[in-house]
């Protein structure tokens, strides 16, 4: 029913224009390769399991099981379908600007 997968995405530097954007206007970001959020997920036959590695563990405990949680609702599917083992990994800062909320909604999202 499920393929394994694994994403990763980035962290981002914004060097000006951090609070411009808002109003649709532009801002200069570089990517910050060096910090990333992955997800891996592994497909078997046992109960779902999350494994958190690196930074901000609680930030993204909570996230994850509540976006799994609210896709299962939308897709009218139970969490107690799913199995296999989630794997995730942060090296980017919470609270440093460095878009560690981004990776994570773009990481969940794919």
């Amino acid at each position: 029913m499920f393929c394994n997968f694994t994403t990763s995405t980035h962290g981002k530097w914004i060097l000006a224009g951090e609070h411009t954007v808002i109003r649709h206007q532009p801002a200069l970001v570089f990517p910050i390769a060096s910090k990333q959020f992955s997800i891996a997920y592994q497909a078997d036959s046992q109960p779902i399991r999350l494994t958190i590695t690196g930074l901000a563990l609680e930030q993204i405990h909570t996230p994850f099981w509540q976006t799994l949680s609210k896709g299962c609702q939308l897709t009218q599917q139970s969490l107690t379908q799913f199995t296999g083992a989630f794997t995730l990994h942060n090296t980017i800062p919470t609270g440093a600007g460095l878009g560690a909320s981004a990776a994570l909604c773009v990481g969940l999202s794919r």
